[in-house]
């Protein structure tokens, strides 16, 4: 096996997204909150055999635990948000590493969606565009209230209806990461394919 050369470092490090951060945080997220729920389920079960005089302080305990399980819930649900906001604005590095290479307008700046699509409007018909639409339509609306966007709701049901709170955002994340990175490969291939990508970096 060869040795590795600048050259191949370059074409993996722009045409890969590297998620290792964003999947240990949500490995380390998930493995506290599953602990801390299998806490609160025996504690569950400790107080079905417990006798209580007073109905008051019975109905008390269970509130306690009840506010604590729902506390960890939102802990587990606050790291999806995080990962997908994390997710996409890898999506916007990338987009400005790569396309400020073969930018059309010495203005442009590709940290924005819009300017990406109006200066490069052939990236839509990349086969995982819709993906990284999603996400971006998804990040959008974690920022904005946590709600579902008239715009994301437009494209998909998976996350509630418009207006309601984002359901099933961790479910829908290993789908979304996936497609981001099959999206980073065809925009690579999209960009290495221009005149201006050949002559900065003049690959083989």
């Amino acid at each position: 096996m060869r040795d590795w050369t600048m050259e191949d470092m370059i074409r993996e490090y722009l045409s890969s997204l590297d998620t290792s951060y964003i999947n240990k945080l949500r490995a380390l997220v998930t493995q506290s909150t599953d602990k801390e729920l299998e806490v609160i389920s025996d504690r569950l079960v400790q107080q079905a055999n417990i006798t209580y005089t007073n109905k008051k302080d019975e109905l008390t305990m269970y509130s306690i635990i009840e506010d604590e399980g729902v506390f960890i819930t939102q802990v587990q649900y606050l790291a999806d948000e995080l990962s997908i906001v994390a997710l996409y604005r890898l999506i916007e590095i990338k987009h400005k590493r790569l396309l400020e290479i073969i930018k059309k307008k010495p203005s442009s700046n590709y940290s924005y969606w819009g300017n990406v699509t109006d200066d490069f409007p052939e990236i839509k018909s990349l086969n995982h565009y819709p993906i990284v639409n999603e996400l971006r339509l998804l990040n959008n609306s974690i920022k904005h209230g946590g709600v579902v966007s008239k715009w994301l709701a437009e494209i998909t049901d998976l996350y509630g209806n418009e207006n309601e709170e984002l359901q099933n955002i961790g479910e829908n994340y290993e789908r979304l990461l996936e497609g981001a990175k099959e999206y980073v490969k065809e925009l690579y291939g999209y960009v290495s394919a221009q005149d201006e990508f050949k002559e900065a970096y003049k690959l083989d």
